[in-house]
């Protein structure tokens, strides 16, 4: 089914946006859909006191934004830039029609949203739940997962490059909280940074910290 979806874009030509470009504005109706090529887009909104929230990082295969090709949903969320990203886009119009039109990608949308939700209720009961410490492990964890490559000596390297102030919109704590926990981390030798990239040296520690 991906390549259905992919089809829609098929015919258009790639576009190169630099890192902090906001790609769609919350509380207005987008009039593009978006595939992503490469790099890494943060969906998110703002706290009435004007703090940013991470609600999803997208990762390269995602569409967006989808929840507005329901008439009834008002698009709050931003999407912005985290890197340089490639996407492809369509008038948002024709992708909403094209894939209602076809049931297929109606189910195909259908079953990533409910996943998507699924996981998303598991991140909110982890925000209630777990310390800061794990809260971090686990999302080193998905973004290896996503944007990670193994070295030789077992380690992973995360090409994506996240600021502990990202990394604290996205765990809802403060910027301070996270820098403190990830000396702890660091010191205990389970993460490091190399030019700018997060380097994780236990996956396992984080994989039973999921557990």
């Amino acid at each position: 089914m991906k390549s259905k979806l992919t089809s829609l874009f098929s015919r258009t030509t790639p576009e190169t946006y630099k890192k902090g470009t906001i790609l769609v504005a919350g509380d207005t109706k987008p009039h593009k859909a978006y595939l992503l090529e490469t790099g890494a887009v943060k969906m998110i909104t703002y706290t009435p006191q004007g703090a940013q929230v991470i609600q999803h990082i997208l990762v390269p295969g995602s569409a967006f934004p989808v929840l507005t090709i329901n008439p009834q949903i008002h698009n709050r969320f931003w999407f912005e830039a985290m890197t340089v990203v490639k996407v492809r886009e369509v008038p948002y119009a024709q992708f909403t029609q094209r894939v209602l039109a076809d049931p297929d990608l109606i189910k195909d949308q259908f079953d990533k949203l409910t996943l998507a939700l699924d996981k998303y209720s598991l991140r909110i009961e982890s925000l209630a739940q777990s310390d800061v410490r794990v809260r971090i492990l686990s999302t080193l964890g998905y973004l290896m997962s996503h944007f990670g490559t193994q070295e030789k000596d077992g380690t992973m390297v995360c090409s994506l490059s996240i600021t502990h102030q990202e990394l604290a919109d996205f765990i809802g704590a403060s910027r301070e909280t996270v820098s403190r926990e990830w000396e702890k981390l660091k010191a205990q030798g389970i993460v490091d940074l190399r030019a700018g990239q997060i380097i994780l040296k236990d996956l396992k520690y984080i994989r039973r910290q999921d557990e």
